[in-house]
């Protein structure tokens, strides 16, 4: 016996496939994270104009441009797209992604990945304006995985990222940040 889909998760579908093509020609490839009830998103580009880690990533405006235009279009309220990402991710804890589409990913991810590019952003996002929003996700992260020295973190997130792709200060950032 085939079981229906509910309609919900049909819906979120539709809507996720919406912000995938509103991405599209925005340049960026887009991870949406469930960690811990959390949606926490890792933008990248999509053809990084080198292979310096600096290159690898996005503008988070970009993102948050195309779920404003989605959002217009379909009549969606604030928070529509961590609600879609939840609908769909449910509770798979894999790196493997529950939706793919061209440019959108929807990832129950283990809490280490996030937090290892969550890291690297704060050396190489692009825009300065969104360091503070990636500190509060690093907090968070870093409670959610009990981790309180900054030689936890760090060993967590090798297996992820290398020394290179991470910030030369992040030692001195993450105890900052524990100690706040």
């Amino acid at each position: 016996m085939i079981s229906a889909v509910p309609r919900e998760a049909t819906e979120a579908l539709e809507r996720l496939r919406a912000l995938d093509a509103e991405l599209g020609p925005r340049g960026v490839d887009v991870e949406l994270c469930l960690v811990g009830g959390v949606v926490m998103s890792l933008v990248f580009q999509r053809t990084p104009a080198s292979r310096r880690p600096r290159a690898l990533f996005g503008f988070r405006s970009a993102l948050e441009d195309a779920e404003h235009a989605v959002g217009q279009r379909l009549g969606l309220g604030a928070g529509w797209v961590e609600e879609a990402a939840r609908r769909v991710a449910g509770g798979s804890g894999s790196i493997a992604p529950v939706y793919e589409g061209g440019a959108l990913r929807v990832l129950a991810a283990p809490a280490e990945y996030v937090l290892s590019f969550k890291c690297a952003a704060l050396e190489f996002c692009p825009a300065a304006a969104e360091i503070t929003d990636i500190e509060a996700d690093i907090r968070y992260l870093m409670r959610y995985l009990n981790l309180r020295e900054p030689s936890e973190v760090l060993q967590v997130i090798s297996r992820f990222i290398n020394e290179r792709q991470r910030p030369a200060d992040l030692a001195d950032r993450l105890a900052r940040m524990l100690g706040s």
